[in-house]
């Protein structure tokens, strides 16, 4: 006699079925935490918050910049200067909460010489409680 067993059809579907749910689920897990790790860059500040350089002077050896906020929603916690000449630049961050439509001046205290420009980028809070830099609001270029 021959006392050969095998796998039913129905066992056979019903393992494949699991297979394909377990992938979906592990596939579905990747793909949430990269979603959810570039939403926490993005928050509505980056594309509210309005920064203008009023006014950029050089006393004695300090470069002295007055930067102006605009209308528009974001928790502002600071702002970041790019100081360049010809072939350095210099990133000097600063903490600050400037309300909209207010000034506020900073002394950056230079070390760079022959400045040619000075460049503002806002930091924002994320949503996620996260500081976060956005792209430069404003440059200001010396003659």
């Amino acid at each position: 006699m021959n006392n050969k067993r095998g796998i039913s059809g129905l066992v056979t579907t019903l393992i494949m079925v699991l297979l394909v749910l377990v992938s979906i689920g592990i596939i579905w897990t990747v793909i949430k935490n990269i979603l959810s790790g570039g939403v926490e860059q993005i928050s509505l500040g980056q594309l509210t918050i309005d920064l203008k350089i009023k006014e950029a002077k050089i006393e004695g050896s300090d470069l002295i910049v007055r930067v102006g906020r605009s209308v528009g929603e974001g928790s502002l916690v600071g702002v970041k200067f790019a100081v360049s000449n010809d072939s350095l630049t210099k990133v000097v961050e600063k903490s600050t909460n400037i309300n909209e439509l207010e000034d506020e001046t900073f002394n950056l205290g230079s070390n760079v010489s022959s400045i040619k420009e000075v460049s503002v980028a806002p930091i924002i809070k994320s949503e996620a409680g996260k500081e976060v830099t956005g792209n430069i609001a404003d440059t200001f270029k010396f003659s």
